[in-house]
């Protein structure tokens, strides 16, 4: 891979003395580095110097065969060394992460996969057709507070219906606490309203399913046709996959802050105990505070203020019943997570009796 022209300095890509600190911390020696893209064992970086490949070290490839958490991911800060040999850099050391935004990896084993890292602000797009969804942007939500970092909603496409207010409205039922924004890639029109989430160091993310326009954004954002953008199917309003894999990019040169495209995701599993629920439904948590009992579920639990409110008309039924369904996932992954760690520990062992038991040579 040649050396790319994009240049940033690393306050730029979001450097700063803490991450110095944490740096020297790693027992990593080399320079500093923002992985944009993982290609399996190959890491595109970006520093200073541009951008180069660079693989991980032995021991950081042994790592994430029980660690799925330690597999880099766009955004990550990484310590990286010249190959004395030549060929690729060698990532020293993965240093930890501020945030993530961590999702069920697709597949049968119940394993984490981390979306993007060290995010500022996670825009969930969403679009006004048959394909929106309030109860899909709630698991985003919950799913983003559970790895730390802010969120807003987008409602992108506004130039496409004729009253936005009305499914604005829906998105606002979310709570108070997450930006809502109605705004159009294709016209500009609302564009301005992410600029106080976008600056020097700060880095944005963009996840939605397929066709919600996330790559016009990027784009307008960029102010180049960087992204490939696919059109909406008639049909069904469901859009076609154009993003392929996840991508830090900077934005201006990175003087205005990095941006993070991810592919198109209709379904997200949440990785979560559930505690990142309860905050994104701070609307129930209020009411719940009137309940006769401080564990109370709002199920069948006798005094539940929370069922109260719902017979009243104060609080959405359907509201509760996503509340009830997010947790309800929660706890069966949980489930799942246990009985994964089990089976990891137990083929740990098996391997560690192996070598022990593996002839050392033959005399």
């Amino acid at each position: 891979m040649e050396r790319s022209e994009v240049r940033s300095t690393l306050e730029e890509l979001g450097w700063d003395p803490e991450w110095e600190a944490v740096a020297s911390a790693s027992g990593g020696v080399g320079r500093p580095a923002r992985v944009t893209v993982v290609y399996q064992d190959r890491l595109a970086v970006l520093d200073d110097r541009g951008v180069r490949w660079a693989g991980l070290r032995g021991r950081l490839r042994r790592r994430q065969s029980d660690d799925p958490l330690a597999i880099p991911a766009s955004g990550d800060w990484v310590v990286t060394a010249k190959n004395p040999g030549g060929g690729m850099d060698t990532v020293e050391a993965l240093l930890p992460r501020r945030t993530c935004l961590i999702r069920q990896a697709a597949g049968r084993r119940t394993i984490p996969q981390v979306v993007a890292a060290n995010v500022d602000t996670v825009f969930v797009v969403t679009t006004p057709n048959r394909d929106f969804n309030v109860r899909r942007v709630e698991r985003y939500l919950a799913a983003i507070a559970d790895g730390g970092g802010a969120a807003a909603v987008l409602l992108n496409k506004i130039d496409l219906t004729e009253d936005p207010e009305l499914w604005l409205e829906q998105l606002r039922s979310l709570g108070e606490e997450t930006p809502i924004y109605g705004l159009s890639a294709e016209t500009g029109q609302g564009m301005e309203q992410l600029q106080a989430h976008l600056g020097l160091g700060r880095t944005v993310a963009f996840v939605g399913s397929s066709g919600v326009g996330k790559s016009s954004l990027i784009n307008r954002l960029l102010g180049s046709e960087r992204q490939v953008v696919g059109a909406i199917r008639e049909e069904d309003d469901k859009g076609r996959h154009t993003t392929t894999h996840r991508e830090l990019l900077p934005l201006g040169g990175g003087a205005e802050g990095m941006l993070i495209d991810t592919p198109g995701m209709r379904e997200l599993q949440l990785w979560s105990e559930g505690s990142s629920v309860r905050e994104t439904f701070e609307d129930i948590e209020a009411i719940a505070v009137g309940c006769r009992f401080r564990d109370c579920r709002h199920r069948r639990e006798p005094g539940c203020a929370v069922r109260v409110a719902v017979a009243k008309g104060k609080l959405k039924k359907v509201r509760l019943a996503a509340f009830h369904k997010l947790l309800d996932d929660a706890a069966t992954n949980q489930v799942q997570r246990v009985g994964s760690a089990r089976i990891a520990t137990r083929r740990r062992s098996r391997l560690a009796r192996a070598e022990r038991d593996e002839p050392s040579g033959v005399e």
